[in-house]
């Protein structure tokens, strides 16, 4: 974004600028010049690191964070989680998808930040317990529930220390446990399964 608009009526899609007709302060042409002079810079950037080999291993967040800021910014966690569940839409990868996005409502939920957005050093020992303490299960002493976010917050480190993102320095996970409970068994053998699909049942 550029931080400005103009009525739709007074933009071309097809060729990305402002009609002639638009009013407009400056003048349309001045604003055309403006875009062209954003675009040329950003052309520029991409260039610089299309040259440099740096181009295919950035993401649209960390290019557009070149861009805006003329250098790379680390992407933080909630960053990083957005890409991953832009990656596993685009892929077709619906449980995951669930799965990743319902950290970010977890996060909200039980972390100390009422938007939910933190930098990887954030997300430390000290917010895990936290979290863990704030936790209610919906069945008494059943940790379970808990115990998939805090395997998917870890799995998200984990990736991100792999591709480099985050110095393996901040994990949180050596210092904590994830806390699970030990619970029966509740599923049936195949052959009763089969035994009960097999039965002959008349209406009524």
């Amino acid at each position: 974004s550029l931080g400005r608009a103009v009525d739709p009526d007074h933009w071309s899609a097809e060729f990305g600028r402002l009609t002639k007709s638009a009013k407009v302060k400056p003048n349309p042409g001045k604003w055309n010049e403006w875009l062209t002079t954003k675009l040329d810079e950003a052309e520029a950037v991409i260039e610089y690191l299309r040259d440099n080999g740096d181009l295919a291993h950035l993401t649209h967040n960390e290019l557009k964070h070149y861009i805006i800021h003329g250098r790379y910014q680390p992407r933080s966690f909630t960053e990083y989680l957005d890409d991953l569940v832009g990656q596993f839409r685009a892929a077709g990868k619906d449980g995951q998808v669930r799965i990743y996005s319902s950290v970010k409502r977890f996060l909200v939920n039980y972390g100390d930040k009422p938007s939910g957005r933190y930098e990887f050093k954030e997300i430390n020992y000290r917010l895990l317990r936290m979290m863990e303490e704030k936790f209610q299960p919906r069945k008494t002493g059943n940790f379970n529930g808990l115990a998939v976010y805090m395997r998917t917050i870890r799995a998200i480190w984990n990736r991100a220390i792999k591709e480099g993102v985050v110095d393996a320095a901040l994990y949180p996970f050596n210092k904590y446990s994830i806390r699970k409970t030990r619970t029966h068994k509740s599923a049936i053998r195949t052959e009763d399964l089969l035994s009960i699909n097999l039965l002959d049942l008349p209406i009524g």
